[in-house]
């Protein structure tokens, strides 16, 4: 069996198991984040082979994670779900906060764009006659 997330999906899980860790709730937001976002015929699969809940699987996955990295979340889910044979994939996702669009957004620079219009017929109606 396969699980795949897309990158919303990783994304919105790590931020929880973050979230989670930071409010010291022993990962009870985290597993619901992360069953949110799992088909109910995974997490179906997830219950009969872990012989547990879904809950009661992630909040134990989470209390082996040390809340230091958060891509070893992903990796704990991987490994978890793993040992009762179910393959764990996802969008890869810069977890580093080197976000691309930053990138992009420190270099726009609003003086490239010359706001001043050379043609003064900005004022004509379509017909070409003045207002």
């Amino acid at each position: 069996m396969l699980i795949h997330l897309d990158k919303n999906d990783v994304l919105f899980i790590c931020e929880h198991a973050t979230e989670s860790f930071e409010a010291e709730d022993e990962g009870e937001g985290f597993a619901e984040e992360v069953i949110k976002r799992l088909e109910n015929a995974d997490i179906e699969v997830i219950e009969s082979r872990s012989g547990s809940s879904a809950d009661e699987f992630f909040v134990e996955l989470f209390m082996q994670w040390d809340g230091t990295d958060v891509a070893d979340i992903l990796d704990l889910i991987t490994e978890t779900l793993s040992n009762i044979d179910i393959d764990f994939t996802h969008d890869e996702v810069d977890l580093d906060g080197d976000d691309d669009d930053d990138d992009f957004d420190a270099d726009y620079d609003d003086d490239d764009f010359d706001d001043d219009d050379d043609d003064d017929d900005t004022s004509e109606d379509f017909d070409g006659d003045k207002d």
